[in-house]
C-alpha cells in the first residue's frame, strides 16, 4: 500500500511540474506522403532529412499508406532524400523550416536504380494541414532589414495581423505606467481585442514573460535572433497562459561555418534634425555597439554562438519648468495671492496674508535651501536633468547533436542600470534611478528513442529584476 501511494505521489508531481513549465520547443515538423508514378502509395522506403547548416540528421521508413513525420525539428533549411529498390533517389533541396511550422514534401518516385537520381530545388509546400493555428512568422530577413528603434525586436509583434500596440498614443489610458516595475522597452500588444497582459511570451520555448506586469521580458539583439512567430488564434493546449497570443522567440545556434558580425548605431545632434518648433536640435547621444560568433566547435556535432550588445544614451531634454516659492513667500509675504489665508489650527486669518516664519516647519525650511529662487513673481524656475543609461546584453548558446540526440544550453541576460540625479543645489531636478536585470537560462534534450518513440525534455529558469533607487541628496535625519 505504502508503494503504490509513492507510485501516486511521484505521478502527482510530474504533472504538477508539466504544468509548471508551460513551455513548448520551438521547432518544426517536415512530412509527407511518397507515391510512385501511378500514384499508389510506397511503404517501407527510407526517408532521410538532413539539416543543411548544422548536418543534423533523422531517417524513418513510411507507413503503409507512404507518409512519413519528423516532429520537433529544429527551424533551418533542410535536405530530403528518399530511397526504395526499383526506383531513383529522390532528392529535395532548400526546404525553410519555420518555427511551429510544416513542411509539407510530396515526393513521387520514378522507376529506375537507386544509383539514378531525381534533384528537385524548391522549397517545400508550407500549407498547413495538421492544425487551424491563425499565425504570422516574422522571419530573419524582416528582423534585420526593417527598421527598429532601439534594436527592439519585440516591436515587430505589430506586423503580424490582428495585433496593436496599446501604449502607442496611451492607447490603454496609463501611458508610462506600464514601465512600474517592467523592463523598458516591454511590449503591450492586444491581439484580437483581448488585453494586452494575455499574450504569453516564450524564449527558446521557456518562459520570457514579466510576472509583474504579463508583457515580456527582452528580447535579444537582432543579431542573435533567428526568427518568431506570434499564435492569435486556435494554438495548442502545450502552449498555455495565454487568452490573446503566444509569442515564440527562436535563437541562433552555431553552424558548420563560421559566421560573426560587428556593428555601430550612432545617434547624435549632430545627425538630427531640429524640431521645427525647437530653437536647437535635442541633445541626444545613443550608442549601440556589439557583435556576435558563431562556428563548429566539431563539425556536424557540437556547436556555439554568442553576441554582446551594448547601448549608450545621454540625453539632456527640453528644459523642464516647475512652481517654487518666490523670495517674499520664503518671507511669509503671500500677499500675492488673491485667496484669504487662515490659520490652520485657529481658523482666523492671516492679516494681508502675512504669515509668521516662527510657524514654518523646519522640515520644510530645511528643504527650501535646496530649492532655487525664484527671479520672477510668479515662482517659475527652468531647469535641466540630464538622462543617462549603459545597458548590456549578453547571450551564449551551445547545441549538441547525434543521431539520436539533440541538446543545447542557452544563458542570456541583460542589464540596465540607471543612475538617480540629484543635487542639493536643486532637488526640484531630482530623479529616482532605477535598476532593471533580466536573465534567462534554458536547456532541450530530444531523444530518438526509434522513429516512432521521441522524448523532448526541457528546462527553463528565468529572473527578473527591478529596483528604484532614491534620489534624494541627504536623509530624512538632515532635516
Amino acid at each position: 500500500m505504502s508503494r503504490r501511494t509513492d507510485q501516486i505521489r511521484i505521478f502527482a508531481l510530474l504533472l504538477a511540474l508539466a504544468a509548471l513549465v508551460l513551455a513548448a520547443d520551438p521547432t518544426g515538423t517536415i512530412t509527407g506522403v511518397v507515391t510512385d508514378p501511378s500514384g499508389a502509395a510506397v511503404a517501407n522506403a527510407d526517408v532521410t532529412v538532413k539539416n543543411a547548416n548544422t548536418g543534423l540528421t533523422r531517417s524513418a521508413k513510411t507507413d503503409v499508406q507512404g507518409g512519413f513525420l519528423f516532429p520537433l525539428m529544429p527551424v533551418g533549411d533542410y535536405d530530403v532524400s528518399v530511397e526504395m529498390q526499383g526506383f531513383r533517389r529522390f532528392e529535395q533541396t532548400g526546404i525553410t523550416l519555420l518555427v511551429n511550422g510544416v513542411a509539407n514534401i510530396p515526393v513521387s518516385l520514378q522507376l529506375g536504380q537507386v544509383s539514378e537520381s531525381v534533384t528537385v530545388e524548391a522549397n517545400a509546400a508550407m500549407v498547413e494541414t495538421r492544425s487551424g493555428t491563425i499565425k504570422g512568422v516574422v522571419d530573419q530577413q524582416r528582423i534585420v532589414e526593417l527598421p527598429l528603434n532601439g534594436r527592439n525586436a519585440a516591436t515587430l509583434i505589430n506586423l503580424v495581423a490582428g495585433t496593436i500596440d496599446t501604449t502607442a498614443g496611451n492607447a490603454n489610458g496609463s501611458g508610462d505606467a506600464i514601465q512600474g516595475g517592467t523592463y523598458p522597452g516591454a511590449q503591450a500588444i492586444s491581439a484580437n481585442g483581448a488585453r494586452s497582459d494575455g499574450v504569453n511570451y516564450l524564449l527558446d520555448g521557456g518562459s520570457n514573460r514579466d510576472p509583474y506586469t504579463n508583457v515580456n521580458d527582452p528580447f535579444p539583439n537582432p543579431d542573435a535572433l533567428q526568427e518568431f512567430v506570434v499564435q492569435t488564434n486556435n494554438y495548442g493546449a502545450e502552449f498555455g497562459r495565454a487568452s490573446g497570443a503566444v509569442v515564440s522567440v527562436v535563437t541562433k545556434s552555431g553552424t558548420n561555418e563560421l559566421h560573426g558580425s560587428a556593428f555601430e548605431f550612432l545617434r547624435n545632434e549632430d545627425l538630427n534634425a531640429r524640431n521645427f518648433f525647437s530653437p536647437s536640435a535635442d541633445i541626444l547621444k545613443r550608442n549601440q555597439f556589439g557583435g556576435s560568433v558563431g562556428g563548429p566547435i566539431a563539425k556536424d556535432k557540437l556547436f556555439y554562438f554568442g553576441t554582446i550588445q551594448g547601448t549608450t544614451l545621454r540625453s539632456l531634454p527640453a528644459s523642464l519648468n516647475a512652481l517654487v516659492p518666490t523670495a517674499a513667500e520664503r518671507s511669509g509675504d503671500f500677499s500675492a495671492i488673491k485667496r484669504q489665508l487662515k490659520d490652520p489650527s485657529t481658523g482666523q486669518p492671516f492679516p494681508n496674508n502675512q504669515i509668521p516664519t516662527s510657524l514654518f516647519v523646519p522640515a520644510a525650511t530645511k528643504l527650501l535651501d535646496s530649492i532655487p529662487v525664484p527671479s520672477n513673481s510668479q515662482g517659475l524656475i527652468f531647469f535641466t536633468r540630464p538622462n543617462i543609461q549603459h545597458e548590456v546584453q549578453f547571450m551564449g548558446r551551445v547545441d549538441y547533436n547525434t543521431q539520436r540526440n539533440r541538446l543545447y544550453g542557452r544563458y542570456f541576460i541583460s542589464d540596465l542600470p540607471q543612475n538617480p540625479t540629484a543635487t542639493k543645489s536643486n532637488i526640484v531636478a531630482a530623479a529616482g534611478g532605477k535598476a532593471f536585470r533580466a536573465q534567462n537560462v534554458s536547456g532541450t534534450d530530444t531523444y530518438t528513442f526509434s522513429p516512432t518513440l521521441i522524448n523532448n525534455a526541457q528546462f527553463t529558469f528565468s529572473r527578473t529584476h527591478a529596483g528604484v533607487v532614491s534620489a534624494a541628496p541627504f536623509a530624512w535625519s538632515d532635516l
